[in-house]
């Protein structure tokens, strides 16, 4: 990559960070916020010079491996979505987009265009199908946790996708017999699924390391 490109690169993602970072925030205060508000706040501009400096330096950290750069990107997007799916069930759509954006422009950096395009088709169906089970399912399966699956889909592939569901569903299993042998939740109870897909995404980094 040259230099203008990863300063581009380093730049954009550091601001899409800022604005996932500050949206989960003011959802989390149940403020009222907008984009355009957001950067009228002076505090934005900090926090995305911050967000810029600290993945310069996990940039350099991991050995300019753009790839693991892309996996920690939606590692920590998971995390901050996992925070408001406990607060509020709930899944903003504003949020995904800039998951998409900056998943997308590390994707375009480590793989030829044809794969990526063929990546994006196989992930937009795979994304169709969970919205399609969300609606038959009338909402046990949300519709928030089937918009966030299709995206990962469209940016990981497939196989990685079902890899990470699957782990995902066993710790939410077995958080759940735990839950219930405690007797601190019914049958009936409803959990945020976000948490254990990224208990998910976390287990099958470390099958894959070991």
């Amino acid at each position: 990559m040259s230099p203008v490109g990863f300063y581009a690169l380093l730049a954009t993602e550091g601001l899409l960070c800022s604005l996932k970072i500050r949206i989960i925030y003011t959802i989390w205060r149940k403020e009222q916020w907008s984009v355009r508000a957001l950067w009228k706040d002076k505090t934005q501009y900090g926090i995305s010079l911050i967000c810029i400096l600290l993945i310069g330096l996990l940039y350099y950290t991991v050995g300019k491996e753009l790839v693991v750069m892309q996996f920690l990107d939606l590692l920590f997007s998971y995390l901050l979505l996992s925070a408001i799916d406990i607060r509020t069930h709930q899944i903003p759509d504003s949020f995904l987009i800039y998951i998409g954006v900056s998943q997308l422009l590390y994707r375009l950096c480590v793989m030829p265009l044809e794969g990526l395009l063929w990546e994006l088709l196989t992930g937009v169906v795979v994304g169709v199908l969970l919205l399609i089970l969300s609606i038959l399912t009338k909402g046990s399966f949300g519709m928030g946790d089937a918009k966030l699956l299709g995206v990962t889909a469209v940016f990981t592939g497939v196989s990685y996708l079902i890899q990470i569901i699957f782990w995902g569903m066993l710790c939410a299993f077995i958080y759940s017999i735990y839950l219930l042998a405690c007797k601190k939740v019914s049958r009936k109870t409803e959990l945020p699924f976000v948490p254990f897909l990224m208990g998910g995404m976390i287990v099958h980094m470390l099958v894959w390391v070991l």
